[in-house]
């Protein structure tokens, strides 16, 4: 398991400066409350960006091979001639240290559990029971630290017949409707007296319910 400052073990793409709130010099109304982020692409690192605003020490958990899916995604930029980073990646996990572990690694495990038992929060958004068959679920970090507050987030909720399902923004969307642009039938009549229809986008904005 590698720690990091400015450095992440053998992830490429980390930027430095980027770690900020695990100093010792952090101000804010979480100053001093402790984070495990168990965060990918953009919901759990988000609301770690946030607590870590506030001032919370969040160290995020990635993988070695690569790290947060994230660290790829465009636009990449670089500054000073540094090395290259993703500005998506940058934007919501401003403020954290972060640690490369492998997950399925026991070793690793047992440090992760360690730190997990003095954490204030543990924060992640693996679907529903991922973590849990690693040992590292609510029920299983609890044991070794009663006071700990455990954020699960998921695109269909922790229970229910969606909740194995991963989900993106647009995936959602597409779920409930919103991404189903409403479209009016134009019927346009040729010289020849002929008429053909075409489909074209109805002025009505698509999250506007429409009846039928």
């Amino acid at each position: 398991m590698a720690a990091g400052g400015d450095a992440l073990g053998s992830i490429p793409g980390r930027r430095a400066g980027m770690s900020g709130s695990g100093n010792g010099k952090s101000h804010g109304p979480l100053a001093g409350v402790r984070v495990l982020e168990f965060g990918q692409i953009a919901a759990g690192p988000f609301a770690g960006s946030l607590l870590a605003d506030l001032g919370a020490d969040v160290v995020k958990v990635e993988n070695p091979a690569g790290g947060d899916g994230m660290r790829g995604w465009p636009p990449l930029s670089s500054a000073d001639g540094g090395p290259v980073f993703s500005e998506n990646f940058a934007s919501v996990n401003r403020n954290k240290r972060s640690i490369a572990v492998d997950l399925k690694d026991a070793a690793s495990l047992t440090q992760l559990k360690a730190l997990a038992a003095v954490a204030d929060v543990v924060l992640e958004n693996f679907r529903p029971g991922v973590l849990g068959q690693l040992g590292l679920g609510y029920d299983a970090l609890k044991a070794l630290n009663r006071r700990i507050v455990y954020c699960s987030i998921s695109g269909y909720g922790q229970r229910g017949p969606y909740a194995a399902k991963g989900a993106f923004d647009v995936t959602v969307q597409g779920m409930a409707g919103l991404r189903a642009s409403p479209a009016k039938r134009v019927v346009r009549r040729s010289n020849a007296g002929s008429r053909s229809a075409i489909s074209a986008p109805a002025s009505t904005p698509p999250t506007q319910s429409r009846r039928r």
